[in-house]
């Protein structure tokens, strides 16, 4: 409850339609609060990671992560290396 009434202008994931006339057409509206426990959105992975430089100057790593891009892209801006040669394993 706390939470739904924090001020502030939010942030649309969508926006399609007009949901004020549809309320105001329809022949039942149905209006319900739901409320759920606390859900932590944790990593189930250990936060650990292995790098290796290969002969043909590439590099490798075996990182947990949900944007292997974001991190290559991160890595490239660090290292130099070309994007080509930095190879992202997402265990």
């Amino acid at each position: 409850q706390r939470l739904a009434n924090e001020p502030g202008v939010g942030d649309d994931a969508e926006v399609v339609g007009d949901a004020n006339a549809a309320f105001k057409r329809a022949k039942k509206v149905v209006n319900a609060t739901y409320h759920s426990q606390y859900l932590n959105h944790a990593q189930l992975e250990p936060p650990s990671a292995l790098a290796r430089f290969n002969a043909d100057g590439s590099l490798e790593l075996w990182i947990p992560n949900q944007a292997p891009e974001m991190f290559q892209a991160d890595i490239v801006k660090r290292t130099g290396l070309p994007a080509e040669k930095v190879i992202i394993h997402s265990p």
